[in-house]
Parts: structure tokens; C-alpha cells; sequence
């Protein structure tokens, strides 16, 4: 058989194995996605506004625990809405929409990567990405900003597609702009900010020689605001200056004109979010910063700016790489300067970081050293590291709360896969296979992602309001409105939990009349605040559970229970809770 034969027949699988490794990754981002911690509390704002849009039959105008919301702009909430039709209503739909985009990333990002350089890049860049705990966090929560992600991906990909031999082609181009405009229609604004600010910065640094008239901006923003424009008009018409004060005031006032004070915020984001990934990300900015300009202008006495000019030009002969640091940097500044400070901000900032990183190792590989040198060895014994320790963080974890609770087997493999997980890793280290080593690193870290987040931090952050919520679900029309006492943070879990309304009451009066109104209700007490204050109200019993006990140990106490065990020390470590009901 001919090389040509046997390459076009890879070409061929390529797509079938692309699918399917993203088919394994929609599992493992989806794996308990059931369970309450991690959740983010906005959260809250999508699955109750989804499940009224689907009862109330109103697409135009999320509603939100009786009141309008116009946070953002309603893709997310149709896509959600139909979810609801198909899969039924809940926050398990309504995360299913973004664990398919974060899915969907994967592919997307290898063929964009494998366009800027080459296939085993590619390869290597849909390992990393779904082990980047900022992209499979947020997979796993139902909020707008993976659907975003995965429109400013797309038009990125369409982008270079554009692109060709110096000319433009016009379909892709469109394609582009059709993306970014249901980025905008998905969350608004930044998914214009993000490619817009990543482009141009490129576009500088790089000197384009194609002239701007060829990318037919006008047209862009013309298809751009033809698709947003009509839902913006129709709330205007419907809501008036309500609508119109929110837009100019919360949305744009309230984000430019604030008294935050400038930070390095975003720069500690990129690292923090990222681990252990972003620890092999400052030694590939070293290695092309740093080592490649020594023989550029070496120790030479230049200014510092002059400096940056000419390592600036330098990146000019790779702008397959230049493309994807202007991708990272370029919203950085931007929201640096805005001082707009939501992590989730950097997510559509993840594939460049993948795809940035595969080219290091693929780089590495291709020298003398190869992964013996420092710049690989540092970044990843410091990963072996934080792996060991988190494998015996959850081995004591589990050793100190099993009396008090059965441990499920999802969270004992968490300790156990990650030993010898390491070790293999050190293993073809060694071996110095390092395409696989890559794989298996990548592998090992959605292994630890969805273990930790689909199992461990259920089982240590145990609440009863995941149970409490399968009780109001069974017993209740889903339409019944909850309330809690002093318990904030777990009126966003139920009401996630639920898809209905919650509310939290900081003083007895107001909880007490919120009872007495019509309609069934259920209640979630604290033992003690129903025994000491509510015990005369007409409420029924029909579950409990135990939550931990909110409270400050010092280090005394913390030794003494480990040293008597957990059990001993029962009732000072959880609380019991009461799901009530009125009839």
C-alpha cells in the first residue's frame, strides 16, 4: 500500500475518532452532573426562568421569581427551553446544554488547531482542553457561557477558514460574523470584545498585508445586528424605559464607569483556573520569550520596550502561534482595563491555551532534550506532586467521614486511580514516549475533574438539599413555592435543584406570613429554629437530613476529633434539617 493511500485513509478516520473521543469527554463532563456542589448560583437565574418561559409559553421576556430579567439576550434560554421539551424540566437539562458545547469544543478545537499547525497538535490540543478545570467547570453548570464559548470558537475557526493563499472567501467570512452574532445573542457584548480585540491585536503585530475593505466589516456588523436587533426592539416595545434604563445602566454604565481598583485579576485566572496545565504554559512562555530571543539580540543593553518590540517581530516568523497568544492576551488587557473582574470571562480564552500547549510539547519533542529538559521537568514533578496530595487529602478525608456516612465507590477510585496514575506517568517520562505521556496526562486529569467534581465534592460538601429536592419533586405539582430560614446559600441549591421558586427569610415575621399565604408551600428548617420558633405553625414533617454545622474550629478541636474520630463528635459536626410542608 502506497504513503498516499495510507494518509488519505487516516485522513478518513480522523472525523470518526474525533467524534468518539468527544462522545467520551460528554461523558465524563456529564458524569453525576445530577449532584449539587460545585454550582454556581446564577445558575438559579436560568433553570427557573427556563421552566416559566416553558409553562408560561412567553419566549420573549425571562421571568425570573416573578420579576423580569434582562441580564442577557434569550439564545441560551431557547436552547434550554427546547431541552426541557425533550429531556423534561430541571437542572440536569438545562446543564446538559452546556456539557454538549463543552463537548462540541473539543472537536472544534482540534480541527482549528490542526489547521494552524498540524494533526498530532490537533491531537494533543483536544487532550488538554477538557482538562482544563475552567472549561469542565463551567461544562457542568447551567449558564450562558459555554454556549458563548462555543460560538467565538466557531467564528475563530470560520475565521481562518476565511482566509486562504492572501484572499478572502466570503462564505466563511459571513459564517464568522453569523457566530459572533449568536455569541452576542447568547451573553452580549463580550462575544464581540473577545475576537474583535484577539483580531486586531494580531492583525498589528503580524501586518496583515490583505487590506480591512476585503473583510467586509459593515456587512459583519450589519448581519451582527440583524440578528439582535429584533429582540432588543421587541423588549423595548414591550418594556419601555424599564428595559432601556437596565441595558444603559446595569449593562453598560455599571461595567465601564466603577470604582474597582486596577488588579492583575485576569493574570492570576489564567494561572489558578487552569492548574496543572498553566504550570507547563509559563515555561512554554519562557522557552518562546525568553530562550528563543536570546539569539535574537542576546544580553545586548536595549530598553525595556525596545525589547518587547523585537520580541513582538520575533513572534512574526510563527503566526500560527502568534495568532493564538494574541487569542489569550488581547481580551486580557481588555477586560484588565475595564476592570471587569468574572473569571468565567477567560473560558472562550481555553482552546488557544490547548491549542498553545500542544505546540510546546510537539516543539519540545523536536529538540535535543526533548521532555528531559527543565522547562518540562519542573512543571511537571510539581504536577505529580499536587496529584500525590490530593490523593491523600481524600484518603483522609474518606478515613475521617466514613463513620458518618456510607462512601460511595465513585469517590474511594478517586485516591486509588491517581497513585497509579502517577505512576505511569513517571513511567513513559522515562521512557521518554512522550506523545503518549502527553495523552496520559491529559486522560488523568479528566479522570481527577470528574471524579473530584461529579463525586468527592458531593460526598465532602455533603447538603440535604439534593434529597430534599427529589422529595418535593415526588410529592409536589411543581408548582409549589420553597422557602428556607437564615439559610442563603442553600435557597440557590434548592431552587437549582427544583426549577422552582425559592426564597430565604432572614427574620421569623416575614416567613411566618409568607406561610400564611395561599397555596401549598414547602419549608426547610433548621431543627432548632422549628422547635424554638416555628413548632406552633401548621406545617408537617415529611423528611430530614444533616447538614455541617457552620462554625469556626481552631486547630485544638480539629486534632481532638481526628484523634477520637468523626463519629464521637456527631453532633457537633452536622446540624439535622426538616423539609416541611402545609397540607
Amino acid at each position: 500500500m502506497s504513503t498516499d493511500t495510507i494518509l488519505s485513509s487516516n485522513k478518513m478516520r480522523t472525523p470518526l475518532w474525533i467524534f468518539l473521543w468527544t462522545a467520551l469527554c460528554f461523558g465524563a463532563l456529564s458524569f453525576h452532573i445530577d449532584s449539587v456542589p460545585p454550582y454556581h448560583t446564577d445558575e438559579n437565574f436560568y433553570v427557573e426562568s427556563v421552566r416559566n418561559m416553558v409553562e408560561t409559553g412567553d419566549y420573549i421576556t425571562p421571568v425570573y421569581q416573578d420579576k423580569k430579567r434582562f441580564a442577557k439576550p434569550p439564545f441560551y434560554y431557547w436552547i434550554s427551553a427546547l431541552n426541557y421539551k425533550l429531556l423534561g424540566q430541571g437542572h440536569v437539562s438545562a446543564r446538559l446544554v452546556s456539557t454538549f458545547m463543552g463537548a462540541v469544543c473539543i472537536a472544534v478545537t482540534f480541527f482549528l488547531t490542526r489547521r494552524l499547525f498540524d494533526e498530532s497538535t490537533g491531537w494533543l490540543s483536544a487532550f488538554i482542553l477538557p482538562g482544563l478545570y475552567l472549561h469542565f467547570q463551567i461544562s457542568r453548570w447551567a449558564i450562558t457561557d459555554m454556549t458563548m464559548a462555543l460560538f467565538i470558537l466557531s467564528a475563530f475557526y470560520c475565521c481562518l477558514l476565511s482566509v486562504e493563499n492572501n484572499k478572502v472567501r466570503i462564505g466563511w467570512l459571513y459564517l464568522f460574523y453569523f457566530f459572533i452574532g449568536l455569541g452576542f445573542l447568547t451573553k452580549g457584548p463580550p462575544a464581540v470584545l473577545i475576537p474583535a480585540s484577539a483580531l486586531i491585536l494580531y492583525r498589528l503585530l503580524q501586518k496583515e498585508k490583505i487590506p480591512l475593505r476585503e473583510f467586509k466589516i459593515l456587512q459583519g456588523l450589519a448581519l451582527i445586528l440583524a440578528m439582535n436587533l429584533p429582540w432588543f426592539l421587541t423588549m423595548w416595545i414591550l418594556h419601555g424605559d424599564e428595559f432601556k434604563e437596565h441595558i444603559l445602566g446595569a449593562e453598560i454604565k455599571n461595567r465601564i464607569v466603577h470604582d474597582l481598583p486596577f488588579s492583575f485579576y485576569y493574570f492570576g485566572v489564567l494561572i489558578r483556573y487552569n492548574l496543572p496545565w498553566s504550570l507547563f504554559f509559563i515555561s512554554a512562555l519562557y522557552y518562546w520569550f525568553g530562550m528563543e530571543q536570546k539569539k535574537d539580540f542576546g544580553n545586548s543593553k536595549i530598553s525595556l520596550l525596545e525589547k518587547i518590540r523585537l520580541i513582538a517581530i520575533s513572534q512574526r516568523k510563527n503566526p500560527a502561534r502568534l495568532f493564538c497568544l494574541a487569542w489569550i492576551f488581547a481580551p486580557i488587557l481588555v477586560f484588565t482595563l475595564f476592570r471587569i473582574e468574572h473569571s468565567r470571562y477567560l473560558l472562550p480564552l481555553a482552546p488557544a491555551l490547548a491549542a498553545l500547549l500542544a505546540h510546546f510539547f510537539i516543539t519540545l519533542k523536536s529538540q535535543p532534550m526533548g521532555f528531559q529538559t527543565i522547562l518540562f521537568k519542573i512543571p511537571f514533578y510539581v504536577t505529580l506532586i499536587i496529584y500525590e496530595l490530593i490523593a491523600i487529602l481524600c484518603a483522609i478525608a474518606i478515613w475521617a467521614l466514613h463513620p458518618l456516612s456510607p462512601t460511595p465507590f465513585a469517590v474511594f477510585l478517586l485516591p486509588l486511580l491517581l497513585l497509579p496514575g502517577t505512576i505511569l506517568l513517571v513511567y513513559l517520562h522515562r521512557s521518554k514516549t512522550t506523545f503518549r505521556l502527553i495523552l496520559a496526562l491529559g486522560v488523568l486529569q479528566i479522570i481527577l475533574l470528574s471524579l473530584g467534581s461529579g463525586s468527592f465534592q458531593s460526598y465532602i460538601n455533603r447538603s440535604p438539599m439534593q434529597s430534599f429536592a427529589e422529595v418535593i419533586l415526588e410529592k409536589g405539582s411543581g408548582k409549589e413555592d420553597l422557602a428556607l430560614f437564615q439559610a442563603s446559600s442553600n435557597r440557590a441549591r434548592l431552587g437549582i435543584m427544583t426549577a422552582q421558586s425559592a426564597y430565604n427569610f432572614e427574620n421569623p415575621e416575614g416567613l411566618k406570613n409568607f406561610i400564611q399565604t395561599p397555596g401549598r408551600k414547602f419549608i426547610v428548617l433548621k431543627k432548632e429554629d422549628w422547635q424554638n420558633i416555628f413548632s406552633k405553625l401548621p406545617l408537617r414533617k415529611i423528611a430530614e437530613d444533616q447538614l455541617w454545622k457552620n462554625k469556626k474550629r481552631d486547630k485544638g478541636w480539629i486534632k481532638k476529633v481526628l484523634l477520637d474520630g468523626t463519629l464521637k463528635h456527631k453532633d457537633e459536626l452536622l446540624e439535622t434539617y426538616y423539609l416541611l410542608s402545609t397540607h
